[in-house]
């Protein structure tokens, strides 16, 4: 132990581990690295090893904010600006608001009814996404057969899209099928065609079922229903 310039240093001078103990059992350790392990000897995988906690049953860190106050986990690569929080986890007690970072900016909120926000932080449902944002699924390269899907809310509307990349410009059909894919249900192809029951509808309104039956519902049928006795229902043609 040494004090110098007003400072208290515990130093070790050998290329060895500072190890600190009570109880007559060792509980923390400093090794010749630099490590800090509380609980172990040993150090974590090579990529997270600055510090490591370890117990024989649960084990875990505990970061104890002010009820009011935020509490929260930095992930740094510079010593002053924005980089000192490239990416974070931040807890605000206060509205009890979990929400993660990146780029030094949140991006994800998770609220305190587990509601999800994606670029909002008060999401009205399970799953929120800001305004003017959308959902991409499936193929994201320019090329290949894996089709993409894009909902989209802008502008006061909301759009379902369908492609083949995301980033080619060409064109998928829209599918409708029972749970896991199977039995199609509806298509709407690249050239605005619906086939209700029809794969490959050649029309703007196809509707098909396949069957040698005359009972009721077993043939296709467009049922047009008005239960106001008032009311009337119709099929109009015209050009304008």
């Amino acid at each position: 132990v040494t004090y110098y310039e007003n400072k208290l240093y515990l130093w070790n001078y050998e290329a060895n581990s500072l190890i600190f103990g009570t109880n007559n059992s060792e509980k923390a350790r400093f090794d010749s690295s630099g490590r800090l392990m509380l609980g172990t000897s040993t150090e974590g995988n090579a990529n997270a090893d600055n510090f490591t906690i370890a117990d024989s049953a649960n084990s875990g860190l505990t970061i104890r904010s002010g009820s009011s106050n935020i509490g929260s986990i930095f992930f740094s690569d510079a010593t002053s600006g924005t980089g000192e929080y490239a990416g974070f986890v931040d807890y605000n007690h206060s509205s009890n608001l979990m929400s993660l970072g990146t780029a030094s900016s949140a991006r994800v909120y998770i609220d305190s009814s587990g509601n999800v926000g994606i670029s909002t932080a008060s999401p009205v449902g399970k799953l929120s996404v800001g305004p003017d944002q959308d959902i991409v699924f499936g193929n994201q390269t320019s090329s290949g057969t894996g089709g993409t899907g894009r909902l989209v809310a802008t502008g006061g509307a909301v759009y379902l899209q369908a492609g083949l990349a995301a980033t080619s410009g060409s064109n998928a059909p829209l599918v409708v099928t029972g749970y896991g894919g199977v039995g199609e249900r509806l298509r709407l192809d690249s050239s605005g065609n619906l086939g209700i029951g029809e794969s490959s509808p050649t029309q703007m309104l196809v509707i098909r079922k396949d069957s040698a039956s005359t009972s009721a519902g077993a043939y296709p049928v467009i049922d047009l229903r008005n239960d106001n006795a008032s009311g009337f229902s119709q099929i109009r043609s015209y050009r304008k």
